[in-house]
């Protein structure tokens, strides 16, 4: 089977800052990255249809178990544990890591470039609540440890303010991290 690189991807994506590449996309990856998925983010997100969210990442994760991708969970410190539903297929996973973090940037914890190290990651599937803060942060502490970074809408939560979408997706095409609107596994 045939996967378009990353970089021709970003190309296409050159086009139009806010208009997906493809509206439907697998692509390969060799670590997924759940970011603050934690009842005190997830309760400040009124308008967003979680259980949509909630269902997309799941897939994902089973994906991880299946096929034994590592999983990382980034909690933020103080923010209370990952959603229960999330948690159950987390269990399933052969290769998990949970880690605090204290920061915005993922990064922040020097135990997480380490352990991708370890599992050989080389391109990393986001996905979280904050996109324009957590997950957008994580992805430059990626970008700049030399990852390829992809994410997609149905895997993220930005704010429903369109100039903070705007903003999340310029930064994404200028700093080579992939934004599709929806990945599917």
């Amino acid at each position: 089977m045939f996967y378009p690189s990353l970089y021709e991807l970003y190309q296409k994506r050159k086009e139009s800052v806010m208009r997906p590449i493809v509206e439907d996309a697998f692509l390969p990856f060799s670590a997924a990255l759940l970011i603050d998925m934690q009842s005190k983010f997830v309760g400040l997100w009124k308008s967003v249809d979680l259980g949509k969210l909630v269902g997309n990442q799941a897939k994902v994760i089973r994906y991880c178990a299946a096929l034994d991708i590592p999983l990382v969970v980034l909690e933020y410190k103080n923010r209370g544990a990952t959603l229960a539903a999330l948690q159950k297929e987390i269990r399933r996973v052969p290769r998990v890591l949970e880690l605090l973090k204290c920061d915005d940037n993922g990064f922040s914890n020097p135990r997480l470039h380490k352990m991708l190290q370890q599992f050989g990651a080389k391109t990393l599937l986001l996905m979280g609540i904050n996109a324009s803060h957590c997950v957008r942060r994580t992805a430059l502490g990626a970008v700049r440890r030399h990852y390829s970074v992809l994410t997609a809408e149905n895997l993220i939560v930005d704010s429903p303010n369109l100039i903070q979408r705007c903003y999340t997706a310029r930064w994404c095409k200028k700093n080579g991290v992939l934004l599709l609107e929806k990945y599917s596994v």
